[in-house]
């Protein structure tokens, strides 16, 4: 009986070993060689492909990050500070849910507290309407700041 049940175990083992997947390559080894000379870039436009557009973050950072005032003298009433992360707008303070972009304009799903109360969450979009001007809309209303140093 116990050679039997070694053989029927070593059957099994090798019918198990057999049927293990090979080994794939690592991803990068399985993309296609580059066409000598040409980039991403060259190689998209070639597909008729447009490259991606900037990433939203990398936009909203590049863009709008940073203190705004109601005049150019930023005085500290009125000031907004904008990160991707969080929108401190006056008395109300935003976090930032989701951050995306459409064309030259962010918006983003904020939720928000005023005065130390939770307000229902809303999307608030901001787009530059000047040098150093931006306009944050949220549906109601509408500022305009400017880009504080």
């Amino acid at each position: 009986m116990t050679r039997y049940m070694f053989f029927t175990a070593l059957a099994a083992a090798v019918m198990l070993a057999a049927c293990e997947p090979p080994e794939r390559p690592p991803e990068e080894d399985m993309r296609p060689d580059p066409v000598d000379g040409m980039t991403v870039e060259d190689e998209a436009e070639q597909a008729g492909v447009e490259p991606a557009p900037d990433d939203a973050f990398d936009h909203f950072n590049a863009n709008f990050a940073g203190r705004w005032g109601m005049s150019r003298a930023c005085e500290r009433e009125g000031m907004f500070t904008l990160t991707a992360e969080r929108w401190a707008l006056y008395e109300l303070v935003c976090a930032v849910n989701t951050l995306g972009r459409e064309g030259d304009m962010s918006f983003a799903r904020v939720s928000c507290t005023a005065e130390g109360q939770s307000e229902p969450d809303r999307t608030l979009t901001i787009r530059a309407t000047g040098p150093d001007e931006i306009t944050v809309e949220d549906g109601h209303y509408d500022w305009i700041r400017y880009r504080c140093q």
